[in-house]
């Protein structure tokens, strides 16, 4: 008969069919995703082009990338004030230099990039706990030399 609609057993296995090839699309989706996050969070401060003058400060310059919907950005640039209130610290939002962003592969916020006077980066820290323990250090080694905010 012309017309008539498929028998249930055929549209079942279509569903089934349909179900799966999503089920393994969300998978593949999952991994890539953990995996360029896992690449990003140790992808280190080499190859990264020096800092404009503008971003810099004294030895070392603390550089936070930042965005407006980044909820611990905020928290992270108070962090560097109170902890280290004698290194320079620059907030750098992406939605406003978004070719610098480009430029320092910055793929979440916060991100800081930290430099030496002349610019050149040093390390690439990918969020919150990465600055923190990198400061930690920092602190620990200098003894009392800590970040100044200019925003």
């Amino acid at each position: 008969m012309a017309g008539t609609s498929p028998a249930p057993d055929s549209l079942m296995t279509v569903r089934l069919v349909v179900l799966v090839l999503v089920a393994v699309a969300v998978g593949v989706a999952a991994v890539w995703w953990r995996w360029r996050a896992s690449a990003d969070r140790h992808r280190g401060a080499e190859g990264l082009p020096r800092l404009p003058a503008e971003w810099r400060g004294h030895d070392p310059t603390w550089v936070v990338w930042t965005a407006p919907t980044c909820a611990s950005c905020r928290g992270l640039l108070d962090l560097l004030a109170r902890r280290a209130p004698e290194m320079a610290v620059q907030a750098v939002d992406v939605t406003e230099e978004p070719e610098g962003a480009e430029n320092y592969s910055i793929r979440s916020t916060p991100t800081t990039l930290v430099a030496t006077a002349d610019g050149r980066v040093t390390h690439r820290l990918v969020g919150v706990d990465a600055a923190r323990r990198h400061l930690e250090e920092t602190v620990r080694s200098e003894g009392s030399r800590a970040p100044r905010t200019s925003r």
